[in-house]
C-alpha cells in the first residue's frame, strides 16, 4: 500500500519561502535595479503572486492524503512552472505546457475527494473555484501569446477574483468561530456567526464578478464586486468587530476581511466607472487579504493536522500586523503620490511576515 501524507507539509513553508523571496526579486525590477534575469514585469509579478504563491497555499489546504509520489510529482511541476515563469529561452508552447499542467494537476487531484466528503452545497462551491483556475491561467497564457486580446490582465484578474472566492469562504469561516469565542468569553453571545445565507448572497455575487470578469463585461464584474464589498462589510458589522479589538489575535482577521473590502471597493470602481484601477483591486485582494489569510490559515491547518492547540501565537500575530503594513504602504504607492522606493517598507514588513511564519511552522512540527 502507498504512504500517504499531508501537502501543508511541504506545500505550506514552499509557498511562505516563495513568497519570501519573489516579492524582493520583483520588488528590483521595479525599481530599475533588475538585470537580465530579474527584468520582470508586473504582470508577472502578478502571475506568480496568484498562480504561484496563492495556489500553493490552496494545495496545502485542500488535499489531506496524497500519496508520496504524487505529491512529490506535483511539487516538481510547481517547481518546474515557477523556473518557466522566469525563463526566457523556452518556446512560449512549452511555457503555457508547464503553466497549465499544475492547476490542471491540483484541480484532478483535489476534485475527487472533496466531491466525496462535502457534505454540504456550500463546500460544493470549493469544486468549481479550483477548477476555474486552470480556466484562469489559460486566458492568461494566451493573453501573453498573443491569442486573447488583453488576456493577460483578464486571466490575472480571473484568478485574482477566485483568490477572493476562497478567502472569503475559508478565511470567513475562521473568523466567524475566533470571533464567537471572543465575543463568548466577554459574556455576551453572536446571533448566527456565520450566517449561511449572508455567506451564499456574498460567493454568488463574487462568481458574478469572476464571471464579469471572464466575459470581459466590466459593468457586471463591477456591479458583483459592489455587491460582494456590501456583503463583508455586513459580516464585519454583525461579528461586532468594535468589540474585539482588546483582542489582537482576533482583530487581525477582521483587518484581512477590511482588506477584502476595500479591494472589492476599488474593483467595483473599476468595473462600474470603467476606470484602470486593477492593479490596485488586485493589491487590496492580494496584499492584504491573501497575505493575512494565508498566515493564519497555513498556521491553524498545520496545529489543526499536528493535533496540538489551535491559536495564533504572539509571532504570528506580529506577522499579521506586518501584512497590514505591507497591504497599506503598497495601495500607497498606487494611489498617493510618493517615491517609488517606499515600496521597499512595504517588501520588507511583507517578507518578514512570512519568515516568521516560517519559523513557527518548524516549531510547531517539532515540537508535535
Amino acid at each position: 500500500m502507498t504512504d500517504t501524507t499531508s501537502a501543508h507539509r511541504v506545500f505550506f513553508p514552499a509557498a511562505a519561502l516563495f513568497a519570501a523571496l519573489a516579492v524582493p526579486i520583483w520588488s528590483l525590477s521595479f525599481l530599475g535595479h533588475g538585470g537580465a534575469v530579474l527584468n520582470q514585469t508586473s504582470i508577472w509579478h502578478g502571475h506568480e503572486m496568484v498562480f504561484g504563491f496563492a495556489l500553493a497555499v490552496v494545495t496545502g489546504f485542500l488535499l489531506t492524503k496524497v500519496p508520496v509520489p504524487a505529491l512529490a510529482t506535483l511539487l516538481l511541476v510547481w517547481l518546474l512552472a515557477r523556473a518557466a515563469a522566469v525563463s526566457t529561452g523556452l518556446p512560449w508552447q512549452a511555457d503555457v505546457a508547464l503553466q497549465l499542467t499544475y492547476p490542471a494537476v491540483l484541480a484532478a487531484l483535489a476534485v475527487r475527494p472533496f466531491l466525496k466528503s462535502a457534505r454540504t452545497v456550500r463546500n460544493l462551491a470549493f469544486v468549481p473555484i479550483v477548477a476555474g483556475f486552470s480556466l484562469a491561467e489559460l486566458v492568461y497564457q494566451l493573453g501573453q501569446a498573443g491569442v486573447i486580446d488583453g488576456g493577460g490582465a483578464r486571466g490575472l484578474v480571473l484568478g485574482a477574483d477566485l483568490i477572493a472566492c476562497l478567502m472569503f469562504m475559508m478565511g470567513g469561516r475562521i473568523t466567524a468561530a475566533a470571533t464567537s469565542g471572543a465575543i463568548q468569553n466577554q459574556g455576551e453571545r453572536l446571533r448566527s456567526p456565520a450566517h449561511v445565507t449572508l455567506e451564499r448572497y456574498g460567493l454568488m455575487a463574487l462568481i458574478v464578478m469572476a464571471g464579469g470578469q471572464l466575459a470581459a463585461v466590466p459593468l457586471v464584474a463591477g456591479a458583483g464586486a459592489a455587491v460582494a464589498a456590501a456583503v463583508v462589510c455586513g459580516r464585519l458589522v454583525r461579528w461586532k468587530t468594535w468589540k474585539i479589538r482588546g483582542r489582537p489575535e482576533v482583530l487581525c482577521l477582521h483587518l484581512g476581511f477590511v482588506w477584502l473590502a476595500l479591494g472589492l471597493l476599488v474593483r467595483a470602481g473599476s468595473g462600474l466607472f470603467d476606470t484602470p484601477l486593477y492593479p490596485s483591486a488586485i493589491h487590496g485582494v492580494t496584499v492584504g487579504t491573501l497575505g493575512t489569510f494565508s498566515i493564519a490559515i497555513m498556521t491553524r491547518t498545520t496545529q489543526q493536522r499536528a493535533r496540538v492547540p489551535v491559536e495564533l501565537p504572539n509571532p504570528i500575530m506580529v506577522a499579521l500586523f506586518l501584512i497590514t503594513l505591507a497591504a497599506a504602504v503598497r495601495l500607497s504607492v498606487d494611489f498617493v503620490s510618493v517615491p517609488r522606493e517606499i515600496i521597499l517598507l512595504s517588501v520588507s514588513a511583507w517578507s518578514a511576515a512570512f519568515l516568521i511564519f516560517l519559523t513557527q511552522f518548524g516549531r510547531i512540527v517539532r515540537d508535535a
